[in-house]
């Protein structure tokens, strides 16, 4: 995440930078001037933000994996929201400070009018944002919605850029011209992620061949391919759309090693479309795979190594099981899980080869803690720690790992809220 955050702080960075050499109409003052700084730095997060929505592969790179780029995306986003109030409590009031110049307001009129425009980004983005933070239980396609609408406050603020800006956004001044460029970006980015991603970024296309309940309310789904094989790693995820069922995409960690054929997809029944799949998905039917995503790999992890999985968090592991786990790796594999909604096991004692394999049926002694893990595992070596499960039970587990007597080096994990 560290290169990420690093590309992000460097547009930001080079704002500033570009903004101290350039020069505003005479008589502005320095107050004013860096009112303006802030709607710029503004218009960089915008732009940033919708970078990240396009969820181009780069991402994984940068952020070491796409999950945690959504976890930037929800700060930068927060980030700002601060930004664009603070350019609005600080901007000139309307019709000071302009002298006709290359900022004057033009052709949106004298004045309140790109004040307004101003205003009306703050709003929309402000309301968007709590929505998408505090409402909890909406759904998918809700929560989709109210991220495109960010696209109409990011045009607000366009807008009141080209029509107030005191740096004459038409000229050639090193901050107007690096402006541009940020906002050509990130319009481009815009218009992909909401109007283009979907028709463009699904290239895989697969018709179901196989359905079957792996443990309560788990459905697998066994896919093969009609077109352009997607290309994956073990522990990956994919975005899927079912076109007969006009299923939203949804990300899902693929449930198998590459074959090159096929494509498995092992999905919990959790709320909003995925709940009714085993009722109304059917053999035959066609879906459409993204690109596949996520750094979720241990083979770049110490040779020593704990694994552990809850319920449907089974998916990634049992894909670096079914590869084939190479012998200089000493793995303690734990899978927690309720008697009814285990999924695999019938076959992971078979899998698991030399992989020392640790089944915990929650039904039966109640859930699995840092200690059992540290009174299973023999101390020594530095251990990588590798979780796949619900967010309350990988924080209890990590902060317990922390006190024990085992050397975690790394608690890896991936962060699968953002897939609403």
């Amino acid at each position: 995440m560290i290169k990420g955050a690093a590309v992000i702080g460097g547009a930001f960075g080079l704002t500033v930078l570009f903004w101290a050499l350039s020069s505003p109409p005479d008589g502005v003052a320095v107050s004013v001037q860096v009112s303006q700084l802030f709607g710029g730095l503004a218009l960089t997060g915008f732009a940033a933000l919708f970078a990240l929505a396009t969820r181009i592969g780069v991402l994984d790179l940068l952020f070491d994996g796409l999950d945690k780029s959504y976890v930037a995306h929800k700060w930068l986003g927060i980030a700002t929201v601060g930004l664009v109030v603070v350019h609005l409590l600080t901007q000139v009031e309307p019709g000071r400070g302009r002298s006709g110049g290359p900022g004057s307001p033009s052709s949106l009129g004298e004045g309140a009018g790109p004040d307004r425009w101003a205003l009306a980004s703050l709003v929309t983005f402000v309301v968007l944002a709590l929505v998408a933070l505090l409402a909890k239980k909406m759904s998918h396609e809700a929560w989709k919605t109210v991220h495109k609408l960010m696209a109409v406050a990011y045009a607000f603020g366009l807008v009141h850029y080209y029509g107030a800006s005191l740096y004459g956004p038409w000229g050639t001044s090193p901050y107007s011209l690096w402006l541009n460029l940020v906002n050509l970006l990130g319009v481009a980015a815009a218009v992909y992620s909401v109007l283009l991603y979907e028709r463009l970024a699904f290239r895989y296309p697969y018709q179901v061949t196989g359905l079957r309940q792996v443990g309560t309310n788990n459905l697998e789904v066994t896919a093969a391919s009609t077109g352009r094989a997607l290309t994956w790693r073990p522990g990956q995820f994919t975005f899927v759309k079912i076109l007969r069922l006009a299923f939203p995409s949804h990300p899902f960690t693929i449930a198998q090693a590459p074959d090159g054929r096929t494509v498995q997809l092992a999905i919990r029944a959790l709320g909003d479309h995925t709940s009714s799949l085993a009722g109304s998905l059917k053999i035959g039917d066609r879906l459409l795979t993204s690109a596949a995503h996520g750094r979720f790999d241990y083979t770049t992890g110490l040779p020593r190594q704990v694994w552990i999985a809850a319920g449907i968090g089974i998916t990634p592991f049992r894909s670096f099981l079914q590869a084939g786990v190479p012998s200089r790796y000493s793995v303690d594999f734990f899978y927690s899980f309720d008697a009814e909604h285990g999924a695999y096991l019938d076959e992971l004692t078979v899998l698991a080869g030399d992989v020392r394999l640790h089944l915990v049926d929650t039904s039966q002694t109640g859930f699995l803690t840092a200690q059992q893990i540290a009174q299973t595992v023999t101390p020594g070596e530095p251990v990588d720690v590798y979780f796949c499960g619900p967010q309350p039970m990988r924080d209890a587990l990590r902060q317990g790992l922390r006190k024990s007597p085992l050397d975690v080096r790394r608690f890896h994990y991936e962060e699968f809220q953002f897939g609403r």
